[in-house]
């Protein structure tokens, strides 16, 4: 179980940022395409979304939105990478379910910080509820990182 929180202590610091209320940061999105109709936008190419120390990039970013203008739900596809201060997530596919706070890492997904990794077929976090089921799990913890988490 300790494992578990340590796994989730890493998770949910990196991907939390997308469900926050935007305290006012700007959100800057570059991409050598976009495309917008009714309630959604494609980028496509070089895709690059910021805001304060977080940083999403893949070659594809898919954006579904409600009739208020509010995003429901993104998907990013190809060379996923997910930054968070020291914190790092790539996959091939992630999607990401607003309403329900629910993230999909998929295609060979890996979940780090400092020399901690946990990879695995598919990662799927629930955020609200705190929880992560890795399918075919595997990692790596130092164990300075143990240590301290005993404590």
């Amino acid at each position: 179980m300790k494992y578990l929180i340590l796994i989730l202590s890493i998770t949910i610091g990196l991907l939390t940022p997308l469900f926050a209320e935007n305290k006012g940061q700007p959100i800057n999105i570059s991409s050598n395409q976009l495309t917008a109709e009714n309630n959604f936008t494609k980028f496509s190419g070089a895709v690059k979304v910021s805001m304060g120390d977080y940083i999403l990039t893949s070659d594809e970013l898919y954006v579904w939105y409600d009739k208020k203008g509010t995003i429901v739900k993104l998907i990013a596809k190809n060379n996923v990478k997910l930054i968070n201060k020291n914190r790092i997530a790539v996959s091939n596919t992630a999607i990401f379910y607003k309403n329900s706070q629910k993230v999909i890492l998929e295609g060979s997904p890996r979940i780090w910080e400092g020399n901690d990794e946990m990879k695995g077929k598919k990662i799927v976090l629930f955020l609200k509820k705190k929880k992560i089921i890795i399918k075919g799990a595997s990692g790596i913890f130092s164990p300075q990182r143990l240590k301290n988490f005993k404590k």
